[in-house]
Parts: structure tokens; C-alpha cells; sequence
């Protein structure tokens, strides 16, 4: 067996652990003696456990590989790693630009806080690029990497909608505060800037990533 291939093992499984860890810790930690399930309905955990899912799937199909001679070269699969690869680069960046200036400092330095949204974003990145830059994704394909933040948006508005008395920090129905309608409306300028603009350029920002990683994996 190759150095490449127990390289790709030893990472995958690392970023296995790195999400395990991570999402236990976000979703069943105890807080006032209760679980704080509500981290579900965070973007970071979510897209911690989209790594989880195409990592184990990846894991799983290069070991397959090893016996059967071939890689399974499934598009679907090729698609949803790439969309998962650009939702996990914004859950770094959104979280380091926009968020972590509002953080306390102990969570910062906290282990959870680095699994999250440091390890898992940069082991995933580094595992994509070591082991499936050459995959095919034209500018069209790029689109798909709406689909993880277009499908949390909406999933996210109709938690809300079901379950008003749900509260995050600060005491808002939505776990982001670009995402709080109730504070400051769809489309206007009160108290701040309308969610639908936060969102436009939440996705804006997203397909510029895709296009920027089909760059890179033309380039490298």
C-alpha cells in the first residue's frame, strides 16, 4: 500500500475525530444542567457534520479502492464534496471575519471553538486538495455549492417558524444575528442591515469561493 494512501487514511480519520469531538461537545455539553441541543441549529455544526458524512464516505470508498483496484468516480458524490468544501471555508471565515470579534475570550481559546472552526475547515481543505483536486467541476457544477447554505437558510426560518419560543444567545429566535428578522426585517435598513441583503451576500460570498476553489484546482 502506497505512502498516499495511508496518508489519506490518517487524515481522514483525524478529521473524523476532529468533527466527532467537536459536535459532541457542541450539542450534548451541559449547560445549567441541561443539553444544549439547540447547537444543531448553528451553520457550524451543521457543516462539521457535512465533513463527517463526505469524509467517512470518502474514507470508506479509498479503502474499497485499495482491494478493488478502481475508484468509484461517482458525480454526485464529486458534487456534494465540493459543496461541502466551500460551506466548511465559510464556516472559517464567516466565523474568524464576522463573528469572533463579538466572542468572549475564554471561548475563543477554547478546544471546541478550534475543532470547529479551525481543524475541521483546514484538515478538510488540506484533504481535498492532497486527494481530489482533479475532479471535475465546471462553472456550471460551481452553482452547486449553494445548496448547503440555501438549504440551512430554509431549514433554519422554519425551526423559527414552528418553534418561536426557542432562544440563543441573546435571546433572538435565530442562532445568527444577520439571520434575526425580528430585530431587523427582511429588506430594510432598521436597527441595521435586512436579512435578505445579509443572505445575498452570505451567497454571493459562497459562489465567489466555489469559483476561486475551480480556480485553484485548474492552477495546482
Amino acid at each position: 500500500m502506497t505512502g498516499m494512501f495511508w496518508l489519506s487514511v490518517v487524515l481522514r480519520t483525524a478529521l473524523i475525530a476532529a468533527c466527532g469531538a467537536g459536535v459532541w461537545n457542541a450539542i450534548f455539553r451541559r449547560t445549567d444542567d441541561m443539553m444544549n441541543t439547540g447547537g444543531i441549529w448553528y451553520y457550524t455544526i451543521q457543516s462539521n457534520l457535512w465533513v463527517l458524512l463526505m469524509t467517512a464516505v470518502y474514507l470508506a470508498l479509498r479503502i474499497l479502492a485499495q482491494f478493488t483496484g478502481a475508484f468509484p468516480a461517482i458525480r454526485f458524490l464529486a458534487l456534494a464534496r465540493f459543496a461541502v468544501l466551500v460551506g466548511i471555508t465559510i464556516t472559517f471565515l464567516v466565523f474568524w471575519i464576522l463573528l469572533a470579534p463579538k466572542m468572549d475570550k475564554a471561548y475563543l481559546l477554547s478546544p471546541n471553538n478550534f475543532l470547529v472552526h479551525t481543524a475541521v475547515p483546514l484538515l478538510y481543505i488540506a484533504d481535498f486538495f492532497l486527494f481530489d483536486r482533479g475532479a471535475l467541476i465546471d462553472s456550471v457544477s460551481v452553482l452547486w455549492c449553494l445548496a448547503p447554505p440555501l438549504f440551512y437558510f430554509i431549514l433554519t426560518f422554519l425551526h423559527a417558524a414552528i418553534q418561536p419560543g426557542i432562544a440563543f444567545e441573546g435571546g433572538g429566535r435565530y442562532p445568527y444575528f444577520f439571520m434575526d428578522k425580528d430585530r431587523f426585517g427582511w429588506f430594510g435598513f432598521r436597527n441595521g442591515l435586512g436579512v435578505f441583503w445579509w443572505i445575498f451576500i452570505f451567497l454571493g460570498l459562497t459562489l465567489g469561493l466555489g469559483y476561486f476553489y475551480r480556480f485553484m484546482m485548474n492552477v495546482i
